[in-house]
């Protein structure tokens, strides 16, 4: 979880149980222990719903997610939230932003301190789906509008408030952990389907991201970033895959079903562990992709000689496996081996025993900026044993230039050259998903206003004949965001300023906020005839206004769209 303290290298322990990325409202399991055990906060705060009132273990986990949350707070050096639900708020209209999130706290802290400080008290975040509620839409017959009924809410410097709404507010943007729901009635994703508000993301388009074999396909044929080379077996491609016939690094093989696939699988195998691809490499990968596997589970790891062992990890992950699943054998990247400034008698300066080779993994945010361009916001470079797999949790996160000096880059024109290739790439990256995301349907995107506005993209640091080089591992949802904002709390006694990684994305909350509340809108426009104000119908087209000019020229140079046209 998200904690503001320095970790050493003997503290990561990369053989632990791998911390989910986001609870995600659905584990049937005891809940996490929190540090402090004995909480310093108030435990008497109201965190029932009146109008949807929790069963005893729903009710656990929304105490659990507000303790989370003051731990979190008292972690950062911020006030304890208020509690303010015996006076509820009124005076709200539907003309308000209100940006709401749904998730964990740890996930999504950045974002709610820099929505409390770019628009204090409206961004709120949800401990419980109990807390919202879909009702019919009055503008958008199909859809439905989200209203709120209680909430943290964020303010500026840091200061949270418990608030109960009353009428509940009306959400003018929705974000959460679009997960699948087993622990509460309703997931971020069910709320969040055919919603009349804009959203950053969907249940659908969350499966679409988390699944690594799309995701891959995408890096390595639409933003030609180099991926590991990669034989996937499945037995449904999903629907963006299916017009995919080129292979570049990553082979596809749809299979027929479960039963007698043995031979194919293992003739597949053969040719992939001998051919020129894998020539560099001497260990695989064995895993899952699908929505279901996010995380590291049932990942194994082989040496490529053993072809008995691979093909028996395959065929054993093949049998969990649903429909649109894969199972992904791929080559394992060693990280660059960089050399690393020693003291003279072999050892590090600090330390008596030999300093173990070191690894990074490079954690990159994107997000969706104006006119849909992405753009980078923030760059962590994770740093671990190369001997272990890098995991997100397994690192400690610096910056990109000390990680790179480290190991031993210290080339100024060098390290430039890296951080603006990790940029093109990343960008590269999401700029690929936004256009097979721009090709779905509006069912298949969960929604008329559902779109992705943030991304994280993994980068290992590789070589090639003594070249380095960006291998690009995956796209996720949130550890990206959770690494770079942790890195943001532990740098902000040395300077590294806040809320970086998230000032883009709240932007462009606020910004499709915004737009939402103007659609509709009658603009009166004066002497909208001249060339001057031709901006003005490509804005009122992407706002959903409509404009009505004060006067007619008669001989117009500029004229307006008639779908954005009224004269007064």
């Amino acid at each position: 979880f998200f904690a503001g303290r320095m970790l050493s290298l003997d503290q990561i322990n990369a053989d632990q149980p791998l911390i989910l990325k986001e609870l995600d409202w659905a584990e049937q399991e005891p809940l996490p222990l929190l540090s402090p055990p004995c909480p310093s906060w108030r435990q008497d705060v109201s965190l029932d719903c009146k109008f949807s009132p929790e069963d005893t273990q729903a009710h656990a986990w929304t105490t659990y997610y507000y303790d989370l949350l003051q731990c979190t707070l008292q972690q950062e050096g911020l006030p304890e939230t208020v509690d303010r639900t015996k006076k509820p708020r009124t005076g709200f209209s539907s003309g308000d932003v209100t940006l709401c999130i749904l998730g964990s706290p740890t996930s999504y802290l950045s974002v709610l301190l820099e929505g409390g400080a770019q628009c204090p008290g409206n961004m709120l975040l949800c401990l419980s789906p109990s807390w919202l509620a879909k009702v019919p839409s009055e503008q958008h017959p199909g859809e439905s509008s989200l209203l709120v009924s209680k909430a943290v809410s964020f303010e500026l410097g840091g200061r949270t408030c418990l608030d109960e709404f009353s009428p509940p507010r009306r959400v003018t943007y929705f974000m959460g952990s679009f997960g699948p729901c087993k622990e509460h009635g309703q997931s971020a994703g069910e709320l969040a389907r055919d919603l009349d508000c804009p959203t950053g993301g969907s249940g659908e388009l969350a499966r679409l991201l988390e699944d690594k074999l799309l995701t891959r396909q995408l890096l390595d044929q639409r933003a030609q970033v180099g991926v590991p080379p990669t034989l996937a077996f499945t037995f449904k491609r999903l629907r963006p895959l299916r017009d995919v016939t080129a292979e570049h690094s990553v082979r596809m093989v749809e299979l027929s079903g479960k039963e007698g696939q043995e031979n194919l699988i293992q003739e597949e195998i053969e040719a992939f562990l001998k051919g020129s691809a894998m020539e560099p490499y001497s260990q695989v990968v064995v895993k899952p992709s699908g929505w279901r596997w996010s995380g590291a589970h049932a990942v194994t790891f082989h040496a490529k000689a053993e072809q008995v062992a691979v093909l028996q990890a395959v065929l054993t992950l093949l049998e969990t496996l649903e429909e649109e699943e894969s199972a992904l054998l791929e080559a394992f990247i060693p990280t660059a081996r960089l050399t690393q400034p020693e003291s003279p008698n072999g050892t590090s300066p600090s330390s008596t025993s030999p300093r173990p080779d070191l690894a990074i993994r490079i954690c990159t945010v994107v997000c969706r900026s104006w006119g849909d361009q992405p753009l980078l916001s923030q760059v962590v470079c994770g740093v671990g044993r190369a001997d272990k797999p890098l995991k997100h949790q397994a690192t400690v996160p610096q910056s990109l230039e000390s990680g790179l000096r480290q190991q031993g880059v210290t080339d100024e024109a060098q390290l430039a050259a890296i951080r603006t290739q990790v940029k093109q790439k990343a960008e590269a990256a999401m700029m690929a998903f936004l256009e097979m995301e721009a090709g779905l349907s509006v069912e298949q995107r969960g929604g008329r206003r559902a779109q992705t506005d943030v991304i994280g993209v993994d980068f290992l640091l590789t070589s090639s004949k003594q070249v380095l080089q960006l291998m690009a591992l995956e796209m996720n949802s949130q550890l990206c965001l959770e690494t770079c904002a942790l890195f943001e709390s532990m740098g902000q006694a040395v300077g590294v300023p806040a809320g970086e990684s998230s000032r883009p994305l709240v932007e462009t909350m606020l910004r499709r906020a915004q737009c939402h509340l103007m659609e509709g809108k009658h603009v009166l426009v004066i002497g909208a005839g001249g060339v001057s104000k031709k901006f003005v119908w490509e804005a009122a087209r992407a706002y959903g206004l409509k404009v009505r000019c004060g006067n007619r020229a008669p001989r117009c140079q500029a004229q307006p769209p008639p779908s954005a046209m009224e004269w007064g």
